[in-house]
């Protein structure tokens, strides 16, 4: 059965721009995780970000992988630093667009 709720990273910078991306991910500590490679993605934007957070998306089948620990206390979960997996043709997944949806709600 294919699992249809994933997780995807939303960051807030100090303009109040809300930012997220394509990937979606397995799991809330994938998620946490993945906030890694938006810090490093928004190191030499013009605002720094303010807020990242981990949203669930019900519905969406995740499109990304994250290597799980193999040993030591987080086996079995992801942890900052892990590779990172996607099929090939899909790295526009990870382009970092603002969401002008949620900012319009906000």
């Amino acid at each position: 059965m294919e699992q249809t709720t994933s997780w995807r990273v939303q960051v807030t910078d100090a303009s109040g721009k809300i930012w997220s991306s394509g990937v979606r991910l397995a799991g809330k500590d994938e998620a946490m995780c993945y906030m890694g490679n938006a810090l490093y993605d928004f190191r030499d934007r013009e605002y720094s970000i303010v807020e990242v957070k981990a949203i669930e998306c019900p519905g969406e089948v995740p499109n990304v992988r994250v290597q799980p620990c193999q040993r030591g206390p987080r086996r079995g979960r992801a942890r900052f630093g892990n590779a990172v997996w996607f099929d090939h043709g899909t790295c526009h997944l990870f382009k970092w667009h603002e969401d002008a949806a949620i900012a319009v709600a906000a």
